[in-house]
């Protein structure tokens, strides 16, 4: 169980600017590194996939990672989440990923998903789990 001053110390790690603190990072690092390498070499299909395929996943793994801690937040040791539960949630990031490239036949784009998703759930997993 969770006593009265681990609460307040979950309760201070889900605030709302938390989660914008942790999404705009998660959105604008994957496009900004990938659309540098497209404006050096001039690969246009590369920049769009910067802001779509590449940073997008991302931003959506960061904001369910999020939400899957929260919902979790009773579970904790400590105030702060085990490394089974982070865990679990990186992998239902991942196969939330995978469920969305075979549903929408993305697989053209399949590793840049998989990627971007696993790096968006991981900086914000271990972000929460350092606070």
């Amino acid at each position: 169980m969770v006593t009265e001053n681990q609460s307040v110390l979950i309760q201070k790690k889900f605030r709302g600017n938390q989660l914008l603190k942790m999404s705009i990072p998660a959105y604008f690092f994957p496009a900004i590194s990938a659309g540098c390498g497209a404006w050096i070499t001039g690969n246009s299909a590369l920049l769009y996939a910067s802001v779509t395929s590449i940073a997008i996943p991302s931003l959506v793994a960061t904001v369910v990672s999020f939400a899957l801690l929260y919902s979790c937040r009773n579970y904790y040791r400590n105030g702060r989440a085990s490394w089974p539960l982070l865990l679990s949630i990186l992998l239902t990031v991942l196969g939330g990923a995978i469920l969305l490239i075979q549903v929408m036949n993305w697989w053209s784009m399949a590793l840049d998903i998989l990627l971007s998703s696993t790096i968006g759930a991981v900086l914000c997993l271990l972000k929460l789990r350092r606070l």
